[in-house]
């Protein structure tokens, strides 16, 4: 065993010194062990190696006190990712991690509206003052739709005219229609390209998503394209995500023809198992498979992963800067052409939790939820291929009736949304159509304040971007209020299974229903006034409501041929919907006359007794009893 204890006080090139620790214990197969008690502070990222055992005490805690990418990394804090160097090097196995990494020391990120530029300079507003580091620091410019993100160095600083004189020039010169960020992307721990058999636990904080240097970072685990074989129990706190976890087709350039063979070189991710606990976090997992044509395969080697997930207080992300079509939100679960994959959530946002979206002006309207209000996007956000989950959300502190002080105000847009997580970076073709939406299986129960646009909807795509024969999911829905929305806008697919068990509070009775989309939206959107459960699987028509009432009345004589009518009181029958209408009457049967009876006001039957004989009736008093039976 090799021991350890942070004495670094800060040294520079900490870092150098404990990946020569790293790389003698994986290459003699013995233990690192950091020891409670010193600081590992360190001003670079470490790289894994194959058979690396890595463990601590609990308050050894890794601390990175630069981005990754300003000492020659490659925007993780720990990982086998590096672009400089033999690509067979990454193929790694064997690794073993228990730790702790508190990201609260690197700088964090500045953005702001250039002041001006020329071809190889820029002038930064006040908000980089004391940020800029001469050979160190870096700039990302984002423009306006059509113009490609550009990445330069700071060669010279001028502090006092806040002016950067670059490396090389721009592409295009940033000017006020641009943003302008200074900071690098990271995450705690990456794994990508070949990494297989990694059991791990990692506890990390502080890792937010910067988006800068044409990444995204963020992080506590991330595991891009090329990992297999991963058991990882991960703690993530206020990070863009606590899991991360990609995969494609694809093969990786310039490995091995042995690593090829054993299949290192390829772009998938399969056999992962995760525990994530995720709290304050943007998204609490997000399963990715971005390619060009937003087209989840759904075969067997790409993905197959199963995630034990627990939430607090997840699924808003405003971090992202987008140069346009910023009306976007995010959810506690991201599926992003995700396949084969199972999940057990549990999900809960309390009672103080009310997400705050950037402003629609200044530097603020660069970002994703600019000028948005509500709550979170949706407990399940994106779409996929093969895959199933099982989900609890609660909105915390919500009672009927509330408690003084406490927000009702709805806590998320719906329980799942069909839609492009462009939030968290689903960026395969921004325009593209979601295919091969099949074998969906969720289950939502949900606690809390009903959703402001209905349990599942599409939020920025039309019904008409999904081609209906390329989807299939069965939803359930259990949820304690009656849903005065089920299907909202844009979702109406027949192939869409729908089911809902509604549990009210206040001694109400539950009520319920399951159908497909198309036929719940044209037939029986809500719940408010169902009474009972309601099959619309069959083709024939829904009952929606059977009402009766009595009345004694006596129509007296009425001659041949002709007609009398009288009213009976129906409370709740309305004239402008579908309905069936019987009268009857108790007694011996009155021969040779037509009754007929039909809603003809609110609350209103009027019935009618035609005499169709040449003489006389005088039937006595009689109690007359209509039902009106209301049709979908």
């Amino acid at each position: 065993m090799a021991g350890v204890i942070g004495d670094d006080i800060g040294r520079v090139g900490a870092y150098q010194n404990m990946q020569r620790l790293l790389d003698f214990a994986a290459r003699e197969r013995t233990i690192v062990h950091m020891s409670a008690g010193g600081l590992y502070r360190l001003d670079g990222p470490l790289v894994t190696r194959s058979n690396l055992w890595l463990e601590s005490e609990p308050g050894a805690v890794l601390r990175p006190t630069e981005w990754s990418a300003y000492a020659s990394g490659d925007g993780q804090f720990l990982g086998n990712v590096f672009t400089d160097g033999d690509p067979n090097l990454q193929v790694q196995s064997g690794i073993r991690f228990d730790i702790e990494i508190d990201g609260s020391l690197i700088p964090r990120a500045t953005f702001g509206i250039p002041v001006s530029a020329t071809s190889n300079t820029i002038t930064l507003p006040a908000a980089f003052d004391g940020k800029i580091r001469p050979g160190v620091s870096q700039l990302t410019v984002f423009g306006p739709t059509g113009i490609s993100r550009q990445d330069r160095r700071i060669l010279t600083w001028n502090a006092g005219t806040r002016t950067a004189t670059i490396n090389g020039v721009w592409d295009n010169i940033p000017g006020p229609t641009y943003l302008v960020g200074e900071g690098g992307n990271d995450n705690a721990v990456g794994f990508a390209r070949g990494a297989y058999d990694i059991i791990g636990r990692v506890r990390a904080y502080d890792f937010p998503a910067t988006w800068l240097l044409g990444g995204s970072g963020g992080k506590a685990v991330n595991m891009e394209r090329g990992c297999r074989n991963f058991d990882i129990t991960v703690q993530g706190e206020r990070c863009g995500w606590a899991a991360f976890v990609q995969g494609t087709p694809g093969t990786f350039p310039d490995y091995s023809p042995e690593n090829q063979a054993k299949g290192n070189n390829r772009e998938w991710s399969r056999d992962i198992r995760l525990s994530v606990y995720a709290k304050d976090c943007e998204c609490a997992l997000g399963i990715y498979g971005i390619t060009s044509d937003m087209d989840p395969s759904g075969y067997g080697d790409d993905s197959f992963l199963y995630a034990r997930v627990q939430s607090r207080n997840c699924g808003h992300a405003t971090s992202r800067p987008l140069s346009s079509n910023r009306d976007v939100k995010s959810g506690v679960i991201v599926l992003a052409e995700a396949s084969n994959f199972s999940i057990d959530l549990d999900s809960v946002t309390d009672f103080d939790f009310n997400p705050v979206w950037p402003t629609a002006s200044g530097v603020s309207a660069w970002f994703a939820g600019a000028g948005l209000s509500g709550g979170i996007g949706a407990v399940i956000q994106g779409w996929g291929n093969n895959g199933s989950i099982r989900a609890r959300h609660t909105d915390s502190g919500v009672k009927a009736p509330p408690e003084p002080g406490v927000s009702t105000a709805f806590k998320c847009d719906a329980l799942y949304n069909v839609d492009r997580a462009r939030a968290m970076g689903d960026d395969a073709g921004p325009t593209g159509v979601p295919k091969n939406v099949f074998n969906l299986d969720m289950e939502i129960a949900h606690i809390g304040v009903q959703p402001a646009n209905g349990l599942v909807w599409q939020r920025g795509i039309g019904s008409s971007n999904i081609d209906p024969a390329g989807l299939s999911m069965n939803l359930k829905f259990i949820i304690d209020y009656a849903a005065t929305t089920i299907i909202g806008t844009n979702f109406a697919y027949n192939n869409a299974d729908i089911s809902v068990l509604a549990r009210p509070a206040g001694n109400q009775r539950a009520r319920g229903l399951y159908g497909s989309a198309a036929r719940i939206k044209s037939e029986m959107n809500n719940l408010a006034s169902a009474d009972g459960f309601y099959n619309l699987r069959g083709s024939g028509s829904l009952v929606l409501s059977v009402l009766t009432a009595t009345a004694v009345y006596d129509v007296g004589t009425v001659n041949g041929g002709v007609e009398k009518s009288f009213i009976v009181t129906v409370p709740g029958v309305n004239p402008s919907t579908k309905v069936f209408v019987q009268a009857t009457y108790n007694g011996a049967r009155i021969t040779g006359v037509n009754i007929e009876a039909s809603v003809t006001a609110a609350d209103t039957v009027t019935v009618y007794f035609f005499n169709a004989t040449g003489s006389a009736k005088t039937p006595a008093a009689r109690t007359w009893s209509v039902t009106v039976t209301t049709m979908a």
